[in-house]
């Protein structure tokens, strides 16, 4: 399930634009790419406590309430470098680049 939501942000984040010019996917770090998928795997949450770092409403740090630490519905986002695999890593250089697997 965690793939199909990754596959589903991916897909996403492609059609909203492009890195041009010197700047292509190709040349960030898979550092820099875990953090952008990160990012967008976050923003693709619909409440604020995606990650047990974020914050609530309240302003309460989230920890055990995240979705990232509640076992349920399938939906856990990537939140930490580790989450996101070489595998994913990969498929953002080749899709970002036109490249087909």
């Amino acid at each position: 399930m965690r793939q199909v939501l990754y596959t589903a942000l991916l897909s996403c984040f492609l059609c909203t634009g492009t890195a041009t010019g010197a700047e292509t996917s190709v040349e960030r770090s898979d550092e820099e790419i875990r953090r952008i998928l990160i990012e967008k795997s976050i923003e693709a949450y619909e409440g604020s406590c995606a990650c047990p770092y974020n914050t609530n409403r309240a302003g309460n740090r989230c920890g055990k309430t995240s979705a990232y630490l509640k076992n349920g519905g399938g939906r856990r986002p990537l939140c930490y470098p580790s989450d996101v695999s070489p595998e994913m890593v990969d498929k953002y250089r080749k899709e970002m680049t036109g490249k087909k697997e």
